[in-house]
């Protein structure tokens, strides 16, 4: 357990210098994102003045709030905002004090201190040419990030794996707060209660204890980052080789302070040298583990199984949800949280939106399934899942870009041939496409034939919406239906259409 406690010897509204003592380590911390500016700005004792180019996106967004709620002058610019009227990303982060504003380089405030921006955002974008024009300093999101949480007074824990972050973030953060440890949170995806509720459900900057935030390993930015603790929950197929994965997630481990939380039962993860360890796993894949997942079950409910002979329940379905909350609960061990007080804590939580959720049927009385799934790994994990208590799988896929499908595809074939049963059927609709550079020599339809090729009942529908009506006329009332992909915020609303 994590012994820590704090001394503040000053305490006012916009200043505050915190000794931290960290198993008799002594730290002086001056946090200052606690007093709303970085040494230089808090001199002239004014707000920071930042502007977020493409602050609609699920990695900027949470940060261009946590920034604004802690009284930074936030201003943000998105493609997405030629319809402003239509847009809800416009209408939330305006209500919620960001000044969102065209992305067409004529509408940057002056005084700005920094831009932000991500891996998406290309030179030829011209709010980034009148950036460069003006000389303004310029942060990429992870480098934002980074400067977050090395100034945050309570620690702060980065949640890194090629699949799994975000759902693993709000966990953690569910779980200390239900706990009483006041964290903070950054995350890429929305609490599903607190987004009914008509919030963003992405960010909390309201508490003193430790931030919880993603990593992210596709941009190869998580190696920027010297969080007090981390958890590592998986290594896939996805943007990089395996073993270039598995690298930065060395870094990771090299990088934090404490305590690394991994999966044991991963082999690629079990071999990372750590300075302090604690494991989570299926109890068949390492019954060594600290924290070990037992009794599995799926049903059309959610899952349920134990961790450490405690019996959990979550209304989401997937082994991998199982092994994300025991990555949680392996984290919450380390801040005092024992495992019977995470069950009753999570048996509250709404899910993570987008991340296996089960949203109700289809007019034949078929399970309807909405899942953030995009890696060859998820993908199939999905499918496997919803076989194992359904006659028949319908598995709606839309790839999230053209440089992951051209990376994957063929890993995703092998999966499917393991996991798609004769009567499964796997249709592929149009890669989502955001705007930019990219290849785009292999596409959807080139990808079904070569899935149709390795024996997949495989399906390309060039137009999406015509799919809900093609499996209309077939599923029945024991069959499942999984929408599945990244990046497009409009999935969640096509999800719904399938229940007509």
């Amino acid at each position: 357990m994590l012994e820590t406690s704090t001394l503040f010897l000053l305490n006012k509204k916009f200043n505050r210098i915190t000794l931290r003592i960290v198993k008799n380590t002594y730290q002086l911390n001056f946090n200052a994102y606690d007093m709303g500016h970085d040494d230089q700005h808090s001199a002239c004792n004014r707000r920071r003045r930042g502007y977020f180019v493409g602050v609609a996106g699920t990695g900027m967004s949470p940060m261009a709030l946590f920034l604004a709620g802690k009284g930074d002058e936030v201003y943000g610019s998105d493609r997405a905002f030629a319809q402003k009227e239509k847009n809800q990303d416009y209408k939330e982060l305006s209500r919620h004090g960001i000044n969102c504003v065209m992305q067409d380089g004529e509408h940057l405030p002056t005084d700005l201190d920094f831009a932000v921006v991500s891996t998406a955002v290309e030179d030829t974008n011209p709010d980034i040419k009148e950036i460069k024009r003006r000389n303004v300093k310029i942060m990429h999101r992870s480098e934002l990030l980074a400067e977050i949480a090395s100034n945050h007074c309570g620690g702060a824990i980065c949640v890194g794996g090629t699949a799994g972050k975000s759902t693993t973030t709000h966990l953690i953060y569910q779980l200390l707060h239900g706990a009483g440890k006041q964290p903070c949170m950054i995350a890429g995806a929305a609490d599903n209660n607190v987004k009914r509720g008509g919030e963003p459900g992405n960010f909390d900057n309201s508490g003193d204890g430790p931030l919880v935030f993603e990593g992210d390993e596709s941009d190869k930015s998580i190696v920027r980052y010297n969080p007090t603790m981390s958890v590592i929950t998986n290594v896939g197929h996805d943007h990089h080789e395996i073993d270039v994965t598995v690298g930065l997630f060395q870094t990771v481990a090299d990088n934090t302070a404490d305590t690394v939380v991994l999966n044991s039962g991963d082999e690629n993860l079990r071999r990372l040298n750590c300075k302090k360890r604690v494991t989570f796993a299926l109890a068949e894949k390492d019954n060594n583990a600290d924290f070990k997942v037992t009794d599995l079950k799926h049903t059309s409910e959610g899952i349920t199984f134990s961790i450490n002979g405690v019996p959990f329940a979550y209304h989401s379905i997937g082994l991998h949800n199982a092994l994300n909350i025991a990555a949680a609960v392996a984290m919450a061990s380390v801040y005092g949280v024992n495992v019977e007080e995470c069950a009753k804590i999570l048996s509250k939580f709404g899910g993570v939106y987008r991340r296996g959720n089960i949203i109700g049927k289809n007019a034949n009385g078929s399970l309807l399934v909405d899942d953030f799934a995009h890696t060859p790994e998820e993908v199939a994990e999905t499918i496997r899942t919803l076989a194992s208590f359904s006659d028949k799988v319908y598995a709606v896929y839309q790839p999230h870009g053209f440089g992951p499908l051209r990376k994957t595809y063929e890993q995703m074939a092998i999966l499917l041939k393991e996991v798609m049963r004769k009567q499964d059927v796997f249709y592929l609709a149009d890669v989502y496409y955001e705007g930019g550079t990219t290849d785009m020599s292999i596409g959807s339809k080139f990808v079904a034939d070569y899935f149709t090729s390795q024996g997949i009942n495989c399906v390309y529908v060039q137009d999406r919406n015509e799919i809900p009506a093609m499996i209309k006329k077939e599923s029945k009332a024991n069959d499942s239906i999984v929408i599945m992909g990244a990046r497009d915020k409009s999935l969640a609303d096509y999800a719904c259409s399938f229940k007509g």
